[in-house]
């Protein structure tokens, strides 16, 4: 078993001998740092197939009384957080590609800490198992639980994505 990481496959193959596996990679996490001053942007993917996606945050916390939060994804407003100075941490749920994304935000050092500080932003793709279940077709009784658990595996293979974004302002 080997980890790769970078561009370079090939070069890293030939030079531990080693032959591609059969299997393809799956991207998990992706931890990224960005900067702006009231608009923060990126793209992402949610799943292995999916379509990459333009993924914008909006905050303007800077002398309003009564400061929200907006993302957006490709430029349509999928969540809004107002009165955020009660709801500086939280979390919510998102449709993405009809794929459930977790949203996890923690924007205190913006609103409360005199120095520069950053904020958080998870995006954590999600399905429930009781949704998965609840997708298969009624089970015939011909078929073994072996095929049906790899019909099962498929589906959740790629699905445990995490996008970590560290917000920075620039003042």
């Amino acid at each position: 078993m080997i980890l790769l990481l970078g561009d370079l496959r090939k070069e890293a193959l030939k030079k531990t001998n080693s032959h591609p596996s059969p299997s393809n990679p799956v991207f998990v996490a992706k931890r990224e740092n960005i900067f702006g001053k009231r608009m923060f942007g990126t793209k992402a993917q949610f799943c292995d197939n999916g379509k990459i996606h333009d993924l914008a945050i909006e905050c303007d916390a800077t002398g309003v009384s009564d400061p929200c939060l907006f993302i957006r994804i490709d430029c349509k407003t999928v969540m809004q957080v107002k009165r955020l100075r009660w709801k500086f941490r939280g979390n919510h749920t998102i449709m993405v590609d009809d794929l459930a994304v977790d949203v996890y935000w923690d924007v205190h050092n913006w609103l409360f800490d005199t120095s520069s500080g950053n904020a958080v932003f998870m995006f954590k793709t999600s399905f429930s198992a009781e949704k998965l279940w609840a997708s298969q077709p009624i089970a015939d009784p011909n078929l073994d639980w072996s095929s049906s658990s790899q019909r099962i595996g498929d589906k959740l293979q790629g699905l445990g994505f995490s996008l970590i974004l560290y917000a920075w302002k620039n003042e």
